[in-house]
């Protein structure tokens, strides 16, 4: 807050009734050590102030896409050249969400500031909210996107995989199935929230977390993703209402699809690592040893990952050599069919 609060100071002449807000895993409940700080100026529209002094500018809209890119412009020089301790500052104006990216040297964080942009900061709330809940959302989530990126389920590269904040919809949407979380709906409603705390079921850490590991991972595995979405803000799924890989409605904007980038093939894979995830963790050693992970981190080591990657590949190899010989010594015309487990073959 240190940092929001120092952007603010040194670029007030531009809008001196302007904040600096912070948002993202730094303020909802599941950032790391060292996360960057996700920071959003925001420009009231309209102010009121019982002073003598008065603040005029243009009556122009802060939503206009072409403004909000020359405003980070003039941001960027002002971090650049004027802010202390700033450094490394990228305009990346020409994103989907325009931003400025800096490294602030004090508190040796990366920072992003974006303008008006406050869907960030109202999901921040209502993540936290979340975590306020449900104890055990933070946990299971960290576990979860730890296991993702050890599969290379995700990366810190954009693309048609699933990103965090995805799975962080699938992990209250689940605990929300589990009767740990209300629908977001409730949230905003205090009597329907009070009404959901009476009636939910007694919280039990000890034995809770691994059950509901599993529980996600089995029920992600199996989820008709090709008929169905899932609808976090009223906690139940629906008819699918457009043609992509997945449907997550977004909780703030419920006519946008928040996993719209995720690709059939990589839904696959991710439902793929689900199913190997529950196998993995009936067969770990439950003892400690030395010789390989045990418990769940048989889920998320690098080896893991890697001995995937190289089974895939022999397993790939293998199938198509044996057909081939298959083919040549039987003489017969072969039918070759892509399936979830691999060529499926049939002589016609």
């Amino acid at each position: 807050f240190v940092v929001c609060r120092q952007v603010e100071e040194f670029i007030s002449g531009l809008y001196p009734k302007g904040q600096v807000l912070p948002f993202g895993s730094l303020v909802n409940g599941f950032g790391r050590h060292n996360c960057d700080i996700d920071m959003v100026y925001y420009v009231p529209e309209t102010t009121e102030s019982g002073g003598q002094l008065y603040f005029q500018d243009k009556n122009q809209a802060m939503n206009d896409r072409t403004l909000v890119q020359r405003v980070l412009e003039t941001l960027g020089d002002l971090l650049h050249y004027v802010v202390p301790g700033v450094s490394e500052v990228q305009r990346i104006l020409r994103a989907r969400v325009p931003i400025v990216k800096f490294q602030h040297n004090v508190v040796g964080r990366e920072c992003d500031l974006t303008l008006n942009n406050m869907s960030g900061v109202h999901m921040s709330r209502l993540l936290h909210s979340c975590t306020q809940l449900a104890p055990t959302l933070c946990p299971l989530l960290f576990t979860v996107r730890c296991w993702a990126m050890a599969q290379g389920v995700t990366t810190k590269v954009p693309g048609t995989w699933i990103t965090n904040f995805q799975l962080t919809l699938l992990a209250i949407f689940h605990l929300q199935q589990c009767g740990l979380l209300p629908s977001l709906r409730d949230l905003e409603d205090k009597k329907r929230l009070k009404i959901w705390q009476k009636s939910r079921l007694p919280y039990r850490r000890a034995e809770e977390l691994e059950d509901l590991l599993r529980s996600f991972f089995e029920y992600y595995a199996s989820f008709n993703f090709k008929s169905k979405g899932i609808a976090p803000f009223s906690g139940q799924t629906l008819e699918k209402p457009e043609y992509t890989a997945m449907f997550v409605q977004n909780p703030l904007d419920r006519q946008l699809n928040a996993s719209r980038n995720i690709g059939l093939s990589d839904l696959k894979k991710l439902q793929s690592r689900m199913a190997d995830a529950l196998s993995l963790m009936d067969n770990a050693p439950r003892k400690i040893t030395m010789e390989k992970p045990w418990g769940i981190m048989a889920l998320f080591t690098a080896q893991t990952a890697a001995a995937r990657r190289q089974q895939d590949a022999m397993h790939r190899r293998f199938q198509v050599h044996e057909l081939f010989q298959e083919g040549k010594e039987a003489g017969e015309n072969y039918v070759i069919e892509a399936t979830m487990s691999g060529v499926k073959t049939t002589t016609s």
